[in-house]
């Protein structure tokens, strides 16, 4: 095992660490693209499916804050992906104004394929590196998903609710 590189905060050294996140996104989006298309989804509309199915419950305005994208363009999604049987919309009980949304069973069982081989992909990575490394892996990305995200992210980890 290499020993840290005591100089990782050089422009060298970043670059490196831009260009690894860069194709790691790319290898994970390509793993679900089959999948994706299958569905006929765009990148959006499994991002939407996938926050759905790891916040069910979430609001459209919540919904809006975690994937920085306008009501108007997720509304067009989610009308999209209901209509296509892949998503349900319930009025939550405390604010009838408020649409309450969850996966369907199609839309789970499509993105239980997808994530299958994503997580083959990461559990093959974590394993490699180790629970530190991981854990520090995981302080670094959170750090990068910056505010608001971050701390949504953190209430709904909590068993909160978002504003």
């Amino acid at each position: 095992m290499n020993s840290p590189n005591p100089l990782y905060l050089r422009e060298e050294e970043l670059d490196h660490g831009l260009e690894l996140l860069y194709f790691a996104g790319r290898q994970l989006h390509a793993d679900a693209a089959s999948l994706r298309a299958e569905g006929a989804m765009d990148e959006i509309d499994h991002q939407v499916l996938f926050m759905i199915e790891r916040h069910p419950g979430v609001t459209l305005a919540e919904l809006c804050a975690l994937l920085g994208v306008s009501k108007q363009t997720l509304s067009r999604h989610l009308k999209q992906l209901a209509q296509v049987g892949l998503i349900d919309q319930e009025s939550s009980a405390s604010d009838r104004r408020k649409r309450l949304l969850r996966l369907t069973d199609k839309a789970a069982g499509l993105l239980v394929r997808v994530h299958t081989m994503q997580k083959r992909r990461l559990r093959l990575a974590f394993k490699s590196a180790g629970a530190t490394a991981v854990e520090g892996f995981q302080r670094v990305l959170l750090d990068l998903v910056g505010e608001p995200r971050r701390e949504l992210l953190r209430r709904r980890a909590a068993g909160a609710a978002m504003p």
